[in-house]
């Protein structure tokens, strides 16, 4: 942390970029550098401000100097001499004292200056030989040249670091992750990047304010928000969503601009404008035409929905939030008066948003081994997952995946609160196990026994036999089954992996399991149970379900080379016990792609529709998500509003 840290004060300094104050403090409060180096990064920051003539920068940095001496992150005598070490610009020469290199001349003659106090005035340096006046130098000395003229090595090792860095973007080296799940850059300044390159630029408060545009940030806003099942806009609702789930830092001020176009929406919407807009809570719907806002409404939705409605609502010039606001910009297309009933029915809605909305839930897909087959972040969030694997089929209608559960099954990617915290206000669920191939250690098992306890965790899988492995592993994964399953609490899932054989209905296997359950764990009979990735008869079925009536089966992508026997038991498996799972990165269901991905669900459903015979494809996809919200429990609550 501290060096990824140095980092970024380092590429702050080669760039001049001035970095924010508050996570500027945050990061020397949580850092383990030591006083000298804070207080050298402050100067630094200090002298990138006055350059910037950023004087609001020097009057919040006093305050806050104050703070991290009294946690003794920088020293008392160093913290009351900030104030003037702030001062750097040439305006000040005369009543701060210069803080400057002197330089050494090889020969010194008597001072015939006229300064009042005797003195020869400060000069630039001009010669190679420096010392520092004083041990807080905000500039540089120039770097110690040989006889020849040139950089001595260790210098011209980093100047040569130094100009290769120069060579990238400066969002390479420096700044943020874009917060929306689906663009991996790292930006500098996000609010330029995200109505430059994703929001549509009508929310751009730095143009003049007029009632066409206000009228136009509405329309954008109840399509942005528009539930694509009622046809409605809940902008109030969205308001909520937003303060419950605490999706806007805290300390972000309205400006004056942003204030006069709350202000505006709300006259447009004959709401009653509040004294003062807020942020934290949102206290307006107005507010949802602050990027912020529309940053947390863009993350729910799927980049190709944002980019149809961004194409439809931008700008007719390249927007940029630093454009002066002496000239009146039009929106790309006719802005007719709008009706201020709230409805939002008579919004023209462009072609591409008006497509059938088909959602699915994947109910077991493994998020930990995606990343590492795709590549990716080891923090990536299941959209970004999706977002690496192309989806090439062509369809009328629009497929959307609401929510899934998360299975881990390897103890070194185990997630913690804050990983299954996120995962759950974006629709997904946690479950926690071990795969019957992997023997656990001591260590493991009791890593196991924890993990399944922590908040948000809805089950406990995949844990089962595999019988493709070699028959000397049978009987330790059987050992391992019967000690696991004995610790599923009774408001948990338990989701099973059972495998037969190479080519085989794993009917043994089924039937061993269940005699396992029954007898020696002595499961009781209302256990919720998921037999993950089915592949048995019907007679599993009536057997299973006799035992323990709460027993769903997920159905992947294997369905595509069922035998008749398995599409007899698809047929007879009970409605309401159906569900579907991409089991991701596993089973690629789409040709020229090597795995699979819970947005590619429809070509299992489709085909488990086509075996079925009585019910089409977006009638099963909602009906597994029926079965699968009442199997795990899914709350009200979970995820993002639809």
């Amino acid at each position: 942390m501290a060096n990824q840290f140095e980092q970024l004060l380092k590429g702050s300094r080669e760039t001049g970029v001035l970095l924010n104050l508050d996570d500027l403090v945050r990061g020397l409060k949580s850092t383990t550098l030591s006083p000298r180096k804070v207080e050298r990064a402050l100067e630094s920051q200090a002298r990138i401000a006055s350059q910037s003539e950023n004087t609001r920068w020097e009057t919040r940095a006093e305050d806050l100097i104050k703070q991290l001496a009294a946690l003794g992150r920088v020293t008392q005598e160093w913290a009351s001499r900030f104030p003037n070490l702030t001062h750097f610009s040439s305006s000040s020469e005369a009543e701060t004292p210069q803080r400057s290199w002197r330089p050494v001349t090889e020969t010194a003659g008597p001072s015939t200056s006229s300064h009042p106090d005797g003195a020869r005035p400060m000069s630039p340096p001009t010669v190679s030989r420096m010392r520092p006046l004083k041990r807080h130098s905000p500039v540089k000395p120039p770097p110690k040249t040989s006889s020849e003229g040139a950089p001595k090595p260790a210098k011209r090792r980093r100047a040569a670091r130094r100009s290769r860095r120069r060579g990238k973007p400066i969002s390479s080296r420096l700044g943020h992750p874009c917060p929306l799940p689906y663009c991996s850059e790292r930006v500098v300044l996000p609010k330029c990047h995200l109505l430059e390159e994703h929001l549509p630029n009508v929310f751009d408060t730095h143009r003049a304010l007029t009632s066409e545009v206000t009228a136009a940030r509405i329309e954008c806003l109840r399509l942005l928000t528009k539930d694509p099942i009622k046809g409605e806009s809940d902008l109030p609702g969205w308001v909520d969503y937003i303060n419950t789930r605490s999706l806007i830092w805290k300390g972000w001020k309205i400006t004056e601009d942003q204030r006069e176009a709350m202000v505006a929406v709300c006259d447009a919407l004959n709401l009653e404008a509040p004294a003062a807009f807020s942020l934290d809570p949102v206290n307006s719907p107005a507010c949802l035409i602050h990027w912020r806002c529309l940053v947390a409404i863009a993350s729910q939705l799927k980049r190709g929905e944002l980019e149809a409605v961004r194409a439809s609502y931008q700008w007719d010039a390249p927007t940029s939030t630093k454009r002066r606001r002496d000239a009146v910009q039009q929106p790309s297309r006719d802005v007719e008066p709008m009706a201020t009933s709230g409805a939002g029915d008579s919004l023209p809605v462009p072609d591409e948003v008006l497509q059938e909305v088909v959602y699915v839930f994947d109910s077991h897909f493994h998020l930990d081994r995606s990343r590492i087959q795709l590549k990716l972040d080891p923090r990536a969030t299941p959209q970004m997952m999706m977002d690496a694997v192309p989806d090439p089929s062509q369809m009328d209608i629009a497929f959307r995946v609401s929510g899934g559960v998360a299975v881990y099954c390897d103890p070194n990617t185990y997630p913690l609160e804050a990983e299954i915290n996120s995962l759950r206000v974006a629709g997904y669920g946690v479950v926690i196990g071990a795969h019957p191939r992997h023997l656990l250690s001591v260590p493991e098992m009791r890593l196991l026994k924890l993990a399944i306890l922590r908040p948000g965790v809805i089950g406990l899988g995949e844990i089962g036999v595999d019988l493709t492995t070699i028959e000397a592993q049978w009987d330790p994964q059987r050992e391992q089954f019967a000690e696991l399953a004995a610790l599923v609490p009774s408001d948990k899932v338990l989701v099973l992996h059972i495998r037969g054989r190479t080519r085989d209905s794993a009917h043994y296997a089924y039937q061993g399991a269940l005699e396992l359950l029954k007898y020696r764990v002595k499961l009781p009979r209302t256990q919720k149970i998921h037999l993950h990735c089915f592949s048995g008869t019907a007679n599993t079925i009536v057997h299973w379900t006799s035992e323990y009536p709460n027993t769903c089966y997920g159905f992947t992508g294997m369905v595509r080379e069922f035998s008749r026997h398995q599409r007899e038991a698809l047929q007879q498996t009970p409605r309401n016990r159906l569900l579907i799972e991409s089991d991701a990165p596993y089973f690629p269901v789409v040709q020229g792609c090597s795995v699979g991905a819970p947005h590619l669900l429809h070509v299992t459903a489709q085909r488990m529709s086509e075996i079925l015979g009585d019910i089409t494809m977006p009638e099963l996809c909602s009906l597994t998500e029926s079965n699968a919200h009442e199997l795990f429990e899914v709350p009200p609550g979970w995820g993002p509003p639809l």
